[in-house]
């Protein structure tokens, strides 16, 4: 009986830890259809401490099989020049052979993230990247954060943000075709990226989307997790959770037809993008409604809103004047209503509509604006950005105020300049032109 049971065990554990050869790989992809999207070699992959980083699955959306990428706490690469144990990284990804930048190319992947799936932010997790050789660096990476599917153009497009492609509660648990274009151009009058996210258009740059040394490019897929000292300090680990996603239909051609159907095409060029949701990297996540725009925010719940207003999102035009909610050169607009910035947490202002002096009116048009303008009220103007959202909020209350209602309504927006009387009188003329426009 116990030998039985120890050939039992040797036989789960020889399943369990049997390794994926990449000839099965290469081979389940060429049946399945990919045409020229055939791997190279698995990157980093094989470590001594790795289960079964990679296996084939008949788990899929398009064909018969699809590939099973899997992480586990430990599986990291070391080889002479590095180490990715002691760079606080771990991988398990396909590589593709280097390539000459193309002046047009066009990719395809499906991916699924079980609805399970653990999150490691704020540690970094790499879906799909490509990177560009000699010298060395990361154009382009798909990512999944707190927030969801994420875009990185490697921070020089949406600096220090991320493009949020599908948010979690879409994104976990379904398949998810990602068509994305680019030309790989060093000028910015011909590079450009386009995304497209299960058929809808989700990133539009143009502009230069590659150096001129940088002639040379290279596709990885899979699991790649940096930076996960970040995930350990945060949640007081030292192990890292299993990370598990499918990778399918995986295709690369240098047209859109090649890619897809024409009508399909068709619909996707077809297509424009007005705003982007924004995400940045923490170890709080909030949604933030600012100006039209969403963002993903990671400070903690009782960082004032005008921090992460100038400091993360680089919206100065909102003042700091006293810190104590007492001058008013820090005025926005929550759900419309006037408030200090430097007094509201941001934990507070989740999901609630922000206004600020930058989203008032983009084009400087508004009633109040063009008072300010015409009437010359600023002197210094470093209070008057406060100024004129506190005036624009009585306004949309009141557009016939009296001087007491302008004097209750204002007595908190401090002017050292001492520019009371002419703000009075801009906003008088403002409220004349508001009801003007309503006739």
């Amino acid at each position: 009986m116990r030998i039985f049971i120890i050939l039992i065990f040797l036989l789960i554990s020889s399943n369990t830890f049997a390794k994926t050869k990449f000839s099965e790989v290469r081979k389940a992809l060429k049946e399945d259809g990919y045409g020229k999207a055939i791997p190279e070699k698995f990157h980093h992959l094989n470590s001594p401490k790795a289960i079964n980083p990679v296996s084939v699955s008949n788990f899929s959306i398009i064909g018969n099989k699809s590939i099973r990428f899997e992480s586990n706490n430990g599986e990291c690469w070391q080889e002479p020049k590095w180490s990715d144990c002691e760079n606080d990284r771990e991988r398990t990804e396909l590589y593709y052979k280097k390539k000459p930048w193309k002046k047009n190319r066009w990719y395809r992947f499906y991916i699924y993230l079980p609805k399970d799936y653990n999150s490691i932010a704020p540690a970094k997790m790499s879906l799909i990247q490509w990177k560009r050789h000699k010298p060395s660096k990361v154009l382009v990476m798909f990512q999944h954060t707190h927030a969801g599917l994420t875009f990185n153009r490697n921070g020089d497009s949406f600096k220090d943000s991320h493009v949020v492609l599908k948010p979690n509660e879409e994104l976990l648990g379904n398949w998810t075709e990602i068509i994305f274009n680019t030309n790989w151009h060093p000028k910015s009058d011909k590079g450009h990226m386009k995304v497209w996210i299960d058929g809808n258009l989700k990133v539009d740059f143009k502009g230069a989307s590659n150096t001129k040394k940088g002639k040379e490019l290279s596709l990885r897929y899979g699991l790649y997790s940096s930076f996960m000292s970040r995930f350990k300090t945060v949640f007081d680990t030292q192990t890292m959770p299993q990370r598990v996603i499918f990778f399918d239909g995986v295709k690369e051609e240098t047209s859109c037809e090649k890619l897809i159907d024409s009508d399909k095409c068709q619909k996707l060029m077809s297509q424009s993008i007005n705003k982007y949701d924004f995400y940045l990297y923490g170890k709080y996540d909030k949604k933030l409604k600012i100006n039209g725009k969403s963002y993903f925010v990671g400070n903690e719940p009782d960082t004032p809103l005008l921090w992460v207003l100038r400091e993360d999102l680089k919206l100065t035009g909102t003042k700091f004047g006293c810190g104590g909610g007492y001058c008013g050169a820090c005025t926005v607009h929550v759900n419309g209503e006037a408030m200090r910035s430097c007094r509201i947490r941001v934990g507070d202002v989740e999901n609630a509509i922000i206004t600020t002096i930058e989203g008032l009116d983009p084009a400087s048009n508004h009633p109040v604006q063009e008072a300010w303008l015409e009437l010359q009220v600023p002197q210094c103007g470093y209070c008057q950005s406060g100024q004129i959202m506190q005036a624009a909020a009585l306004l949309a209350e009141n557009n016939d105020p009296s001087d007491e209602d302008i004097e209750i309504s204002m007595r908190g927006n401090l002017c050292r300049c001492m520019t009371y009387h002419r703000i009075k009188n801009a906003i008088k003329k403002a409220g004349k032109e508001i009801r003007e426009r309503s006739v």
